[in-house]
């Protein structure tokens, strides 16, 4: 738990760096007018940590396998119908 908060600081941090946040006291106004380079950063980060981490390669190999079982079957489904 303490490494998913900490994840989450970090990320929080980020966007609101690459956001350019700007912060006004008059009634109190917050604003991040170049919200998407906030959020393009996160997509960074979270790209490097799936190819660093091997996850993708991972779940795409248990994919296939799970494609390649489904039709297996449905063939001797229909090769047992005819």
């Amino acid at each position: 738990m303490k490494d998913i908060l900490l994840a989450l600081f970090w990320l929080g941090l980020v966007f609101v760096l690459a956001s350019d946040m700007e912060i006004t006291f008059k009634p109190f106004s917050l604003s991040f007018p170049k919200y998407i380079s906030g959020i393009g950063m996160i997509l960074i980060i979270f790209g490097f940590f799936f190819i660093t981490h091997d996850i993708k390669n991972e779940y795409y190999q248990k994919g296939g396998e799970y494609v390649i079982k489904i039709l297996t079957d449905k063939i001797k489904q229909e090769k047992n119908n005819k």
